[in-house]
């Protein structure tokens, strides 16, 4: 009989990375035309694509930087659980900075105070994080999972590298509560007027690949141009696509309407 402790575990092993839609949903994610002008769909929109960037992002880079002997290193239990960790994490970062972007379009097409916008990008950011982390463990064995990680860090010659480089990115307890509280207080300070303009929105998830990415400080130096680049160019299409689709009327009127209705809970 497995333990809490265990079953959690299994569960996280299982359950991977935030999940990227498959292929035949891609292609029509990809090519949909139609209108961002309610919250269920700006919130589909941003988990679906943030899930893709960071995926593909993270596992584009270690793919690259291993070459052939990735397969070897992906099963690996100990480095599996800190790609895990990190695409999480990731995830989360690309949320952040698409809902900032996405809500900042939207403002620009009517006149909304900051507190609505704020307020929306709260309820979307969080609904979404739910919705990318689907089938992880739950707090408590998610909170053990991390301590035992913690405690069994692999030793220098199973990290990727040379010897002697810690792992990036370590995650802590209450991660995702301190995430919620940090995207909060970005919101609070945002400047919603400029949020929209070039890329301006999108320096977080660009550092924090780099930065939460489990390699070796020299390699996370030597990679840094090329690996911020590629997020770069991702987001890239992901701007235009909301550009071309944004209903800032439509998606405000029905936020108006969820908050008349309380129907504002994740």
């Amino acid at each position: 009989m497995l333990s809490q402790f265990q079953q959690g575990m299994v569960r996280l092993l299982k359950a991977g990375m935030p999940p990227v839609p498959s292929l035949p949903r891609i292609l029509k994610i990809r090519f949909d035309r139609s209108k961002l002008r309610t919250v269920d769909s700006l919130v589909e929109f941003i988990h679906t694509r943030s899930s893709y960037i960071a995926q593909t992002s993270l596992h584009g880079y270690l793919k690259t930087r291993m070459g052939t002997s990735f397969r070897a290193w992906f099963e690996d239990e100990a480095f599996s659980d800190s790609i895990r960790i990190a695409s999480v994490r990731v995830f989360l970062s690309c949320l952040a900075d698409l809902t900032v972007y996405s809500v900042a379009t939207a403002a620009r097409q009517t006149v909304v105070d900051d507190a609505v916008l704020e307020a929306l990008a709260g309820h979307a950011f969080r609904r979404a994080a739910v919705a990318g982390l689907a089938g992880q463990p739950e707090r408590d064995d998610l909170d053990a999972t991390f301590d035992a990680f913690d405690r069994r860090a692999p030793p220098p010659d199973r990290r990727v590298g040379a010897a002697g480089a810690g792992l990036a990115g370590q995650p802590e307890r209450d991660a995702l509560d301190a995430t919620f509280d940090a995207f909060d207080r970005r919101a609070r300070l945002e400047d919603w007027r400029i949020a929209a303009e070039g890329r301006k929105a999108f320096t977080g998830s660009e550092a924090d690949l780099v930065r939460l990415a489990p390699v070796i400080d020299e390699y996370r130096e030597l990679d840094r141009e090329i690996v911020t680049n590629s997020i770069r160019f991702r987001w890239r299409d992901v701007r235009e696509q909301i550009r071309r689709r944004m209903d800032g009327d439509g998606l405000f009127e029905d936020w108006k309407d969820r908050v008349g209705r309380g129907a504002t809970g994740c």
